[in-house]
């Protein structure tokens, strides 16, 4: 980085009157060496964001730069899923003049997403990009930051008025059957924020498929698929890891 310090003065050389002069005032100018690139303040580098099947939630992102006089933009690198919403970046405005206060500039925005009933277990990798917007003679810099979005297998959080006959209407299901596989509840009205199951979990055993576990449950491959999104490809019906977790909603009359 190099300094220059530069000095003015205000003189009045008017022919008519003594030469007048103000006293002298200095300024010191700073070159830096080299465009600074933004930074990201949150989320962190390679976060999981757990969402919950039919409940909305949020995250920020934000980020600063130390190089004021440049706007800061703030996107996604790829378009998002359909239902996630991106809200427009809020930035500080960025120095104009030497003596504007703004010692760094800012950007901030809001991921909003409330995940369809047929997500669970749906997971993605979205990326953002911070960038300067440059201008003449400018190379803009720029930084990315990825965060996994993952949506629970077969968990729902309630919220504020629900009942189990409502879940049972948000996931198309018999709510009797549902207050049924949630052992633990005493009402059918459950506390704000409880973490129902909308199915049962069964654990893959060794030689299961889709098939055998659809029949043996009074099920369909189609409804395991509609509740398990990483289900749903061609080798999923061919082989399941043992071990494994699915999401099953059993005809209870069958089973």
């Amino acid at each position: 980085a190099n300094q220059h310090l530069v000095c003015f003065d205000a003189v009045d050389d008017a022919p008519t009157a003594p030469i007048l002069s103000s006293l002298q005032s200095c300024v010191r100018l700073v070159v830096t060496a080299a465009n600074p690139s933004p930074q990201f303040a949150s989320p962190p580098e390679n976060a999981t964001i757990r969402f919950f099947l039919a409940v909305p939630n949020a995250f920020t992102i934000n980020g600063t730069n130390d190089n004021p006089y440049d706007n800061l933009l703030l996107f996604p690198r790829e378009p998002l899923l359909d239902g996630q919403l991106l809200s427009p970046p809020v930035a500080t405005e960025k120095r104009v003049r030497a003596t504007d206060p703004a010692l760094r500039v800012s950007a901030s925005s809001e991921l909003t997403w409330k995940p369809a009933i047929t997500l669970g277990a749906y997971a993605q990798t979205v990326c953002f990009v911070l960038s300067q917007q440059g201008g003449p003679g400018t190379i803009p810099q720029s930084k990315q930051r990825c965060v996994r979005l993952v949506v629970e297998r077969c968990k729902y959080v309630t919220q504020a008025g629900d009942s189990m006959q409502l879940v049972g209407q948000i996931f198309e299901s018999d709510w009797l059957s549902l207050w049924a596989l949630n052992v633990e509840l005493k009402t059918f009205d459950p506390p704000t924020g409880s973490t129902l199951l909308i199915g049962r979990l069964y654990i893959v055993q060794r030689g299961d498929t889709l098939q055998s576990i659809a029949s043996e449950f009074g099920t369909s491959i189609e409804g395991i698929r509609n509740l398990n999104y990483d289900l749903r490809s061609e080798s999923a019906v061919r082989e399941l890891p043992s071990g494994s977790s699915i999401c099953i909603f059993p005809d209870t009359c069958t089973e």
